[in-house]
């Protein structure tokens, strides 16, 4: 097999949408992404202080399944931290975020996003 490389790719018409292929330097095909297809969830707390925290978002419930693609922004001014559950009843460790940090969801399955007040701040996310 080859070399991965992010330049050999192409878009395939299926009948009903166009998919990205992407291949090795030998010309195999390794990854087949289709298109995500569904309704996106916003949530959003411009106020973000001691007395909302925890605060646990469910994409699950509000989406119908999990997310697989998506962010966690903090808008700042203070810190928060943020764990991700793949069932929304386990979390994973807690990452800290500082203003303007983020946290991608892409490629990931997420139920739950857990966010813990550390300073008043302000958060974003969304996921698809």
């Amino acid at each position: 097999m080859g070399i991965l490389r992010d330049d050999v790719q192409s878009h395939v018409w299926t009948g009903t949408t166009w998919v990205k292929q992407l291949g090795d330097s030998s010309g195999n095909t390794i990854v087949t992404e289709a298109p995500i297809v569904g309704t996106t969830k916003a949530y959003e707390d411009a106020a973000f202080v001691v007395g909302s925290s925890p605060v646990i978002l469910d994409f699950n419930t509000d989406l119908g399944r999990n997310a697989v693609k998506g962010s966690v922004v903090n808008d700042g001014p203070g810190d928060f931290t943020v764990a991700l559950s793949p069932d929304g009843s386990a979390f994973g460790d807690e990452m800290r975020l500082t203003q303007d940090d983020f946290i991608s969801l892409d490629g990931m399955s997420v139920d739950s996003v857990r966010i813990t007040h550390v300073a008043d701040s302000a958060y974003r996310v969304w996921g698809i």
